[in-house]
């Protein structure tokens, strides 16, 4: 992640929310700036405000934000870096979830069509740029545009590689994770979605609200990212 942002960006801020592996020391050792939350417990909001708020001082123009999991797509900072130029204020990126394999997406329901604005404007913007609560526990599935950010926003033919769904192990994770967190979450449809095929309980055939039936297909633009047999 922190490589594919350095290809475009001057500085690349983690927060680092309490990690029990070597994350801090492989990030600093990428160049990544990292800030330790001084917090306890979940709050995506929260973490987000403060993350924002060192991201701010070091006076960017632009702000791209993504997860840990996440990486751009081989060839994205040219193309991003030619819409800077532009008036928008916050672009979209299209989210490719890769699954099973690196050179393999899945397509079915939200997953082939899914978007989301990752990268705002912050000269020119109001000085109150601010995460807004979501009203779910922990502040679940906070934006990745604060609110604040005025102005035009535009779909870039960026693809955004979420690879925090590609091994089934970490799919079963995720599911338990959110089920606990979040028990009950109707318009998620339970996190079904998320381990389709994977449990008996959510066959590959199945209809769900947000996807199914299970449909994956080859992405041959992730063929410049290292193949993985990392369970």
């Amino acid at each position: 992640m922190i490589q594919s942002l350095s290809e475009l960006c001057s500085d690349v801020v983690i927060i680092d929310d309490h990690s029990t592996d070597d994350t801090v020391p492989i990030c600093c050792a990428a160049g990544a700036k990292v800030i330790i939350s001084p917090f306890d417990g979940l709050d995506e909001t929260r973490d987000k405000n403060h993350l924002l708020h060192h991201a701010l001082m070091l006076g960017p123009t632009w702000i791209i934000n993504i997860d840990g999991d996440e990486i751009l797509a081989p060839g994205s900072a040219e193309v991003l870096r030619s819409m800077m130029k532009l008036s928008d204020a916050a672009y979209s990126f299209r989210v490719r979830y890769l699954w099973d394999r690196r050179d393999q997406v899945r397509t079915d329901g939200v997953y082939g069509s899914f978007r989301t604005l990752c990268m705002f404007r912050v000269v020119g913007q109001p000085a109150e740029l601010r995460y807004m609560t979501t009203g779910m526990p922990g502040n679940l599935h906070c934006t990745r545009v604060p609110a604040g950010v005025h102005g035009p926003r535009a779909h870039l033919p960026v693809d955004l590689l979420h690879l925090g769904y590609l091994h089934r192990n970490d799919r079963l994770v995720k599911y338990e994770r959110y089920t606990r967190l979040d028990p009950g979450n109707v318009s998620e449809d339970g996190y079904r979605h998320i381990v389709q095929g994977d449990i008996p309980e959510v066959p590959a055939e199945a209809r769900l609200k947000w996807g199914g039936p299970l449909r994956l297909e080859p992405y041959p633009a992730s063929a410049g990212i290292a193949q993985s047999t990392n369970p």
